[in-house]
């Protein structure tokens, strides 16, 4: 199983049991984004050299919630991706970017807005919001480090988390409980290889979209493309 920690958030879960049920009606557009914090030690630069890239680096998780919330067998009709280095600019050696967007088209009318960032000020912040037939889920519009707020004279505020897993880091602890039990009692895990393998597909598509400045266009699989 791969480790896509979102997918154990309670606030995801939550949402996805809430769509599941019907009650909004079927999801037409998924919208969400990665934003980290900027860091300027010059880490990612020489990070870029081998990981892959800002989407499938940064923005695997975002991609495995669209395949969750807009169905892991929906085909993909086409994508494309657009970046700038605007904090970063040694990372365009290693074809990579600091900020990219990526829309990406379904078959059956469905359209996802993808978002990822490396210069946030403030802290971590990981956003999801699914427009439906009958209204619209978001998830963690307003990121918090906690529920403490400060009022002074310059205002209000609030502290954002710092990283990945200061947001995230209870989902982690109830992935690693769900996986542990399904190897103990021999239970299928949560998440399939081949929907892991989508999302790692599709990351590397957007990377060679946003690289080439093309529109990928699908066959009836992710690996028979052709660029338009």
């Amino acid at each position: 199983m791969c480790g896509f920690s979102r997918r154990f958030d309670a606030s995801y879960r939550g949402a996805h049991e809430s769509i599941a049920s019907g009650e909004f009606g079927l999801p037409i557009i998924f919208r969400s984004q990665t934003a980290d914090l900027l860091d300027q030690s010059g880490f990612f630069v020489e990070y870029a050299k081998t990981s892959g890239g800002i989407f499938v680096d940064c923005f695997t998780h975002d991609i495995d919630l669209m395949l969750w919330f807009m169905g892991e067998e929906r085909k993909v009709k086409s994508l494309q991706a657009v970046g700038v280095t605007a904090v970063h600019p040694g990372l365009r050696d290693s074809g990579d970017r600091d900020n990219a967007l990526a829309t990406v088209e379904f078959e059956g009318g469905k359209i996802a807005a993808l978002y990822c960032s490396r210069m946030m000020a403030a802290g971590q912040e990981d956003t999801t919001e699914l427009i439906c037939e009958r209204g619209s889920v978001r998830i963690n519009m307003q990121p918090r480090k906690n529920h403490v707020e400060f009022h002074d004279s310059q205002g209000s505020r609030r502290q954002f988390p710092q990283h990945y897993y200061e947001q995230f880091r209870e989902a982690f602890a109830t992935e690693a409980r769900e996986f542990t039990k399904c190897c103990l009692d021999n239970k299928p895990v949560p998440i399939s290889l081949k929907s892991s393998a989508k999302a790692v597909a599709i990351g590397q598509a957007l990377q060679r979209s946003l690289i080439s400045g093309e529109k990928i266009v699908f066959g009836n699989d992710l690996t028979s493309s052709s660029k338009l």
